[in-house]
């Protein structure tokens, strides 16, 4: 099974009990999203907004781990692998922290 990385979506607890669980994922998603951008912003770059900067190789490190938005206009994300051992989940491979690594 894949799995989202470390997944630090604490500050959800509100939205999850007011619109359950997928409200919390589209909250996360959206906290991503917004925080991608303001790095964007933030580096000074005055073509911070371009396809070309929100297509960076690099990506960005979001809310439930690292992702990247694709020139083809999909998108990437780093995941854990893991499996259920006597109804634990057990992480096999943690997600990774950059998409330095080489994939399939």
């Amino acid at each position: 099974m894949a799995a989202p990385g470390d997944c630090r979506s604490e500050g959800d607890g509100e939205s999850t009990r007011q619109v359950g669980l997928r409200g919390a994922h589209r909250s996360t998603c959206a906290r991503t999203g917004v925080a991608a951008v303001g790095a964007l912003v933030a580096s000074g770059n005055s073509n911070a907004l371009t396809g070309e900067a929100l297509t960076q190789s690099a990506g960005f490190e979001g809310v439930n781990g690292i992702f990247r938005f694709l020139k083809n206009g999909t998108n990437e994300r780093g995941l854990s692998i893991a499996q259920v051992v006597d109804k634990q989940v057990v992480i096999i491979d943690p997600a990774p922290k950059t998409f330095g690594f080489s994939g399939f």
